[in-house]
């Protein structure tokens, strides 16, 4: 792909844009031409761009764009805020490839930014990459058919490694590749958590760097009879365990490990580690009880 708001200094040109996307397609030869974020261009450029781009037989992709009316419905569409983006482009006739960053956005941390070596702010765990439905829901049949697909995105202007790209990818892309290639009425988190693990130790075996995960816990709390809560920690990593007290202490190895839904009064300080595979990881996440 190209980006055509690179060349914005062209945007009234659309024969030298020509020209340019016209050597991109000689070097990359492909059926679509990705031209990145199209709303500096003007209209005109676009359309002749269009035009001349189907005359070669290949179809111009771009982001979301806030004006689409000038776009003609060959054009693939890219919505990256929302999934209301995507039901503008279908109701104009469009082609989609869902791309929504709040789950697509693989440069976001997969774990609590602390224990990142470039934190973005942005937390993406692999559970939530796990829940993403590419399909919008409430759209007909018709509308489904232009639901070509989705895209995982990764930005690396500041990942200088193979190893640190890796590292972004897995395993959140195995979770990706399930959301696309398993109907959602199939899809089963907790049995993917276990099968990931088995995953992560081949990619190891062949020589691919892999997160381990995030060892944050997910809790939950349902107020019960008499000013006290049930409270239950979920790990998104198969096999962790939490060691935790609720005396202030921290939690080492002789602390009680959670097997199950604790009853604790309003106010307590839940203070929780994560065991996982012979060591402890990350910090001590702590919670007071509301």
């Amino acid at each position: 792909g190209i980006a055509l708001s690179a060349l914005s200094q062209y945007s009234d040109d659309p024969v030298t844009i020509e020209a340019i996307c016209d050597e991109v397609m000689r070097l990359i030869p492909s059926g679509y031409l990705h031209v990145g974020a199209i709303d500096s261009v003007a209209s005109p450029t676009l359309s002749h761009l269009e035009r001349h781009l189907g005359e070669q037989g290949c179809r111009m992709i771009c982001w979301m764009p806030e004006a689409i009316d000038s776009l003609s419905p060959s054009t693939i569409l890219m919505p990256r805020h929302s999934t209301n983006e995507a039901l503008r482009a279908l109701q104009h006739g469009h082609d989609v490839v869902m791309c929504q960053e709040e789950f697509c956005n693989l440069y976001n941390d997969q774990c609590n930014a602390a224990y990142v070596q470039q934190p973005t702010g942005v937390r993406l765990p692999l559970a939530k990459v796990y829940r993403y439905t590419p399909m919008p829901s409430g759209i007909n049949d018709n509308e489904k058919k232009h639901i070509l697909g989705a895209q995982a995105l990764v930005l690396t202007h500041n990942i200088t490694s193979q190893k640190r790209l890796e590292y972004t990818l897995l395993p959140r892309l195995c979770a990706f590749a399930e959301d696309l290639w398993t109907p959602s009425k199939a899809k089963d988190w907790s049995l993917f958590r276990r099968k990931i693990e088995q995953q992560k130790d081949r990619l190891a075996s062949r020589g691919y760097t892999c997160c381990a995960g995030s060892f944050q816990p997910s809790i939950l709390q349902t107020h019960i009879a008499g000013g006290q809560l049930q409270v239950m920690l979920e790990a998104e990593v198969f096999g962790t365990h939490y060691h935790y007290t609720t005396d202030g202490t921290e939690p080492d190895m002789d602390a009680p490990v959670y097997s199950g839904a604790l009853t604790l009064t309003k106010g307590t300080l839940l203070r929780v580690q994560a065991y996982y595979r012979g060591k402890f990881r990350e910090g001590i996440y702590e919670f007071v009880i509301q």
